[in-house]
């Protein structure tokens, strides 16, 4: 969600005449909306390639983790997954991508975590993290962006990078390979892989006034 809504944030700003019917569900079940064409385009974080449907990756980056003070990582640059075994965790329900990707990280790691607190939106993962409730992974992209910045700038706080190389999230723009095609549409989906491309490239979002505002939607990198 916070791929689909920073993007969608700054389209709208430039294109208010287009309007958006944004979803957000389990990962089974955007894969069940899309083989029924309930929904023609979805921004996942697994890929869903099957007949049909295809999935492009427009972003892959490393994860982060916010870690209390409680727990005396202060001033550390990075810190490896074997660290975390046994805190407190901060996750997404079951079904959600992000809840299966932290869980893959344990799993490839060898460890578990401690005690396990499971909440609906994924932007209350950073929110719980920053007020003591457990660890909570966030991606490199979402951590240098500028709300989150105010956000942890404010209580003081600093997300870790985590060094295994395969704490990494991947964002896919999945479609059906039958859906419409229009000009508001087919620039949309270029601006999407443009804003995936830019944080890949930045590490962080872009800014609306880092938008160049053209008949194509596209981003100025």
């Amino acid at each position: 969600m916070d791929f689909s809504n920073e993007a969608i944030k700054i389209f709208s700003a430039a294109y208010p005449d287009i309007t958006f019917r944004q979803v957000q569900e389990s990962t089974q079940r955007v894969f069940e909306m899309l083989r029924s064409g309930q929904v023609e385009t979805a921004v996942t974080t697994s890929d869903m390639s099957d007949d049909g449907i295809t999935s492009t990756i427009v972003l892959d980056e490393p994860m982060y983790v916010m870690i209390p003070s409680v727990f005396g990582f202060e001033g550390c640059g990075s810190v490896r997954m074997e660290e975390l075994a046994g805190l407190p965790l901060i996750t997404q329900t079951e079904g959600y991508g992000i809840s299966r990707l932290i869980n893959s990280f344990y799993e490839k790691a060898g460890i578990h975590p401690g005690r396990v607190r499971k909440v609906q939106e994924q932007e209350s993962i950073t929110i719980q993290a920053i007020n003591d409730y457990g660890i909570g992974f966030l991606p490199e992209s979402v951590a240098n962006s500028q709300v989150p910045r105010t956000m942890f700038g404010a209580v003081n706080s600093t997300p870790i990078p985590v060094t295994d190389s395969f704490c990494r999230r991947q964002v896919y723009l999945t479609l059906r390979n039958e859906r419409k095609h229009t000009q508001s549409i087919d620039g949309f989906l270029d601006y999407l892989c443009s804003f995936g491309r830019f944080a890949t490239e930045r590490s962080r979002f872009p800014e609306p006034e880092e938008v160049t505002v053209t008949g194509h939607y596209t981003l100025k990198l």
